[in-house]
């Protein structure tokens, strides 16, 4: 009986020592706000957007000065997109302006998945 208390005891100390562990290595913002997903992290919205979203895939090269603004209407979160972006053109276009002031917005739909509803580019440079 002695014995079987003692590794309880064992185990029990373990226990709290990879507790105590856990809670000093955890990553403060992570523990504030919970882990990263599209609803509270931008740089997370961003790469979701550039792996998932057709126009970031197919249009665009580089962008830049990328920024994320969030708002909500009603019930539905939103975010606005903003960057400098450079565009994919064909060898014959080579000589035109390739960057673009663009602006995306959409919603959040859930916290794995965004949707770009409206885009907007602006030619940045002029002959």
């Amino acid at each position: 009986m002695r014995r079987h208390l003692k590794h309880v005891g064992f185990t029990i100390a373990g226990l709290l020592g990879a507790v105590v562990v856990g809670v000093l290595s955890a990553d403060p913002q992570e523990s504030a706000q919970g882990p990263s997903t599209l609803v509270n992290s931008d740089s997370a919205l961003i790469q979701h957007l550039w792996r998932h979203d057709y126009v970031f895939r197919g249009v665009f090269e580089t962008c830049t000065d990328q920024h994320v603004t969030r708002g909500s209407k009603g019930r539905q979160r939103t975010f606005t997109y903003s960057a400098e972006c450079r565009i994919r053109r064909p060898a014959s276009e080579r000589d035109d302006c390739p960057t673009f002031h663009v602006v995306a917005s959409g919603t959040v739909d859930t916290p794995e998945w965004a949707s770009v509803r409206k885009w907007s580019l602006e030619l940045s440079c002029s002959a």
